[in-house]
C-alpha cells in the first residue's frame, strides 16, 4: 500500500485521489494490520455497526473518524477546539461500563 500511496500526488497539472476501503476484523481499530494502513492515509472514515443498528444513517462515526486537515490553522480555531472537547467528553464515556 505504501508504494502505491507514494505515487499519489498533487501536481500543476492536477492531483490523484484514492478512496481506499479496509475491512477491519471484530471492529477493532487497534487490530496491527488496518492501524499501519491508516497510518499512510490522510484520512479515515469510520462507520459504525453501533448507530446502523438504531437506524442512524449515515453511520459515519465522529469519534473515532480523523483526518490530518483537522489543524486548528486550517480548520478555524473553534471549530478544532469544539473537536477536541467532543472528543475528550465523548470517547470516555463511550466506553464506560458503568
Amino acid at each position: 500500500m505504501s508504494s502505491l500511496q507514494e505515487r499519489i500526488a498533487s501536481t500543476n497539472k492536477g492531483s490523484i485521489t484514492s478512496i481506499q476501503v479496509v475491512y477491519v476484523p471484530a471492529d477493532d481499530l487497534t487490530d496491527p494490520a488496518p492501524a499501519t494502513t491508516f497510518a499512510h492515509l490522510d484520512a479515515t472514515t469510520v462507520l459504525s455497526r453501533g448507530l446502523a443498528s438504531k437506524g442512524i444513517y449515515p453511520t459515519v462515526d465522529p469519534l473515532d473518524s480523523t483526518s490530518t486537515m483537522l489543524q486548528h490553522r486550517i480548520v478555524g480555531k473553534d471549530h478544532y477546539e469544539k473537536r477536541v472537547y467532543n472528543i475528550s467528553v465523548n470517547k470516555p464515556e463511550r466506553n464506560c461500563t458503568c
